[in-house]
């Protein structure tokens, strides 16, 4: 049971990153858009990160976690089956 419950935290932690990386590398600014509980902004503000130039730092960051949780899960899913 606890086994089960620990993948589905998983799976639901790895959902979520994976929309907040991909918001961010498509969209900076529909991802300042997106409800309180699914993002994860912390200190960034929408006006200051939504601009041309530091959009670049956001899509950047959207596609290392992409790049993360890609590499994560090959590892999981295909070197340790």
């Amino acid at each position: 049971m606890i086994k089960i419950l620990g993948w589905v935290i998983f799976g639901v932690v790895i959902l979520m990153a994976t929309l907040n990386a991909l918001y961010m590398l498509f969209s900076p600014q529909a991802w300042f858009r997106l409800s309180p509980w699914i993002r994860a902004t912390g200190t960034l503000k929408a006006k200051n990160y939504s601009t041309a130039g530091y959009a670049i730092e956001l899509r950047f960051v959207g596609a290392v976690l992409l790049a993360i949780i890609g590499w994560i899960l090959f590892d999981l899913l295909v070197k340790h089956p």
